[in-house]
């Protein structure tokens, strides 16, 4: 089993930086991981990975889109309990199963109610407070 540590990357790595987003009302990423074939009653979807490959002038690179979930039969259940119950039994491990899918950017964001990204440049270092100035 190869380890990982789900944390964004690309090739040279010039801007780094976070995202975070809010769960949306109506839609989740298990309803967009049931269109696409998964089988949600033995899968508990806990992420997604979205990744735009190398944009040439005004198009969008391909966007490749994986869903990130856990056989219920494995951690027990299928809530964020159980999977937190097993991570702490486990030592901090998960063991997942990543489903590639053929979701379009917009698509995968419409899961969301709120989506947000933030990069800075990653050739500025030690950097332990930004301060917004006044205009």
């Amino acid at each position: 089993m190869r380890e990982d540590t789900l944390k964004a990357s690309v090739q040279y790595g010039d801007f780094k930086g976070t995202a975070a987003a809010d769960h949306h009302d109506r839609r989740h990423l298990s309803d967009l991981a049931e269109k696409y074939g998964v089988d949600t009653d033995r899968y508990f979807v806990f992420g997604i990975n979205i990744y735009i490959g190398e944009t040439r002038g005004d198009k969008l690179g391909h966007t490749l889109v994986a869903i990130l979930a856990v056989e219920t039969h494995v951690v027990k259940a299928a809530s964020v309990d159980s999977i937190q119950r097993y991570v702490d039994e486990h030592e901090g491990k998960l063991a997942y199963v990543r489903f590639d899918i053929p979701a379009s950017l917009e698509e995968d964001l419409l899961s969301f109610k709120r989506f947000n990204v933030v990069l800075t440049n990653s050739y500025i270092q030690r950097v332990t407070k930004y301060q917004q100035a006044s205009e």
